[in-house]
């Protein structure tokens, strides 16, 4: 930034320059005109010596203003290529981000997943319990072999309960039993 205000201000140097020199270029042009008019050749010999420095210095001036816009094409190539840059670590700042953010989320995920998992390994039954639970309950998750639905059991329970158990059960309430009448009797009238 500070460089290109100081080719901003070099550029105006030389444009000032430039126009000093076309200025005294145009003057002494004139001056040599009016000296051939008179026919002094003398003068006009001084004055082709001094128009003769001025190109000089206009050529030098024209090079280094040359020269000069080329520094200043580079400089704004350099600044377009450096706002390209700025465009793309801002991109990839956006991605990181947002690949920040996920992983957060995924983190925070596992580490429930690891309390939940920890939690479940902690309350997990031991083996004896559930066998002794299996043998518990092996009498009421099927009939024996054979059972046919009127047959008593022995040392087994049905594969469902029976109504005189449902009713016997706390699930069954007065709410319940209201519900089964009113049901039976629609039963009874639509037959």
């Amino acid at each position: 930034s500070k460089r290109i205000g100081e080719m901003a201000s070099t550029e105006r140097t030389i444009r000032d320059r430039m126009h000093i020199i076309l200025e005294s270029y145009r003057v002494l042009v004139t001056q040599i005109v009016q000296s051939f008019a008179s026919g002094s050749v003398t003068e006009t010999s001084e004055l082709m010596n001094k128009l003769i420095e001025k190109d000089r210095e206009l050529s030098s001036t024209v090079r280094e203003l040359k020269e000069h816009q080329e520094f200043q094409k580079k400089i704004i190539q350099t600044q377009n290529e450096i706002d390209k840059k700025d465009q793309q670590i801002t991109n990839v700042m956006q991605v990181l981000r947002s690949a920040e953010t996920i992983l957060s989320e995924l983190v925070h995920e596992g580490k429930k997943q690891i309390k939940i998992l920890d939690k479940s390994q902690s309350a997990m039954p031991a083996v004896e319990d559930i066998v002794s639970y299996s043998h518990k309950i092996s009498g009421t998750t099927s009939a024996p072999p054979g059972w046919k639905g009127d047959t008593p059991l022995y040392m087994f329970k049905p594969p469902a309960p029976r109504e005189d158990e449902m009713r016997s059960g706390l699930l069954y309430s007065k709410v319940a039993e209201d519900i089964v009448s009113q049901y039976l009797q629609q039963q009874n009238q639509n037959k």
